[in-house]
């Protein structure tokens, strides 16, 4: 079988601000929205999910819920583009599914979520949308998009810009340098990027989130 060529990306800032931004948009509008809930930092349910249990909050179930189903969905879109290769159609057709979840969770987030308990299981349904969006989301920066710094959980990049500009302003003088100046300076440019795009979404989502809900 012919080896598909990857995706090129013209530009990689823009395309890796836009996917932070999206990512941080998701996961702070899912979080105020559902209980707090982490979408595309799926990995922070399992502490909430903890810390619920041991103070017998409702909402629990969501927050477990999460994790297989972003794991069966990553694997599924793994899966597909292992067996057609990373071609622009299959691209263009994970992102329309990616947003037809997120619509959705629009739609039914108007709907449900202020009528029904966290524990129903029409407003689990309704959270497993932006958690299945975001499984689509992560699996394809590690796929089509792997050249990317991390554009879904931060705390890493923050690490990353830190060193990053402590070496470039005046890490360079010492005697052991953790890098050169050079690729400080791109670290800056990369990892800042992605890290404001991340800030962006997040201010977009309170913001909307205050002023219209479901419908921002």
């Amino acid at each position: 079988m012919e080896e598909q060529a990857p995706v090129r990306f013209t530009l990689l800032s823009s395309s890796a601000f836009l996917m932070a931004a999206i990512a941080g948009f998701t996961d702070v509008f899912a979080f105020v929205s559902l209980d707090k809930l982490f979408t595309a930092h799926i990995t922070g349910n399992i502490v909430i999910a903890i810390a619920e249990l041991i103070h017998h909050a409702p909402g629990v179930a969501s927050k477990i819920i999460s994790l297989p189903l972003f794991i069966v969905i990553a694997i599924f879109v793994t899966a597909c583009i292992e067996a057609r290769g990373q071609t622009k159609g299959l691209l263009a057709m994970w992102f329309f599914i990616e947003a037809i979840f997120l619509a959705g969770f629009m739609f039914a987030g108007m709907i449900v979520v202020p009528h029904a308990s966290v524990s129903s299981l029409p407003y689990i349904y309704v959270a497993m949308l932006p958690v299945a969006a975001m499984s689509i989301h992560n699996t394809l920066l590690r796929t089509y998009m792997s050249k990317f710094p991390p554009c879904t959980v931060m705390t890493g990049n923050i690490t990353q810009l830190i060193v990053d500009i402590v070496s470039y302003t005046w890490g360079w003088r010492e005697p052991y340098v953790v890098e050169p100046r050079s690729k400080s300076h791109e670290g800056i440019k990369r990892y800042g990027n992605v890290f404001i795009g991340f800030l962006v979404g997040g201010a977009i989502a309170a913001v909307g989130y205050v002023l219209c809900s479901f419908g921002s």
